[in-house]
Parts: C-alpha cells; sequence; structure tokens
C-alpha cells in the first residue's frame, strides 16, 4: 500500500493561484487527466459557483460561500479531472485561490 513519501504521492507541483472571478463565467482549471489533488477557496466577500466541464451559472452547481467556502475538487470521492469554471454572484474583483496536485 502507498504510503505518504513513496514516490507514487511525490507531489510536483502545488503553487497556489489565485483568480480574479468577475459575474461572467471563465474557465480557472483546464482539464487535466493527470490531476491527483485540488482545492478551491473563495477568498472573496460574495459567493462564487463553479462549473465542472461547463459554464457556471449563479445560482447552480457547485456554491462557495463568501469568506473560505472551499471545495476539495472531489466528485463520489473521485478526484475531478475535468475543466473547472467560475462565476461571482456580483463584482469584478473576486478571489478564487486554487491549488491543484
Amino acid at each position: 500500500m502507498p504510503q505518504i513519501g513513496d514516490a507514487i504521492n511525490a507531489v510536483t507541483s502545488s503553487s497556489p493561484r489565485t483568480f480574479t472571478v468577475t459575474s461572467s463565467s471563465q474557465l480557472v482549471l483546464a482539464a487535466n487527466p493527470a490531476r491527483a489533488g485540488l482545492s478551491v477557496i473563495n477568498d472573496s466577500g460574495v459567493e462564487i459557483y463553479l462549473g465542472l466541464a461547463q459554464a457556471a451559472a449563479v445560482g447552480s452547481d457547485i456554491s462557495l460561500y463568501p469568506g473560505g467556502g472551499s471545495w476539495d475538487g472531489r466528485v463520489s470521492q473521485l478526484v475531478w479531472t475535468g475543466a473547472v469554471y467560475a462565476i461571482a454572484a456580483s463584482g469584478s474583483s473576486n478571489n478564487l485561490c486554487v491549488v491543484e496536485v
């Protein structure tokens, strides 16, 4: 069984990236079949919505509450490897922090 520190679990890239999310849906992560982990954190004062493999829409999809709402990148215990889109409920200067490994 693999354990932390084994080469199979080595983290090769985990630099957090910050995206400015507006009231128009935008791509924040392209599909990545090699994605091993993902964390998305809303660092803004408004709700941000995520769309999986399609444009995000206000009031639907995955909702991240203001001030730290997050998503661990999993769908039914599996890491999502498809594209991720984001849209803010309002405004044009909303920060979304993303870490992908």
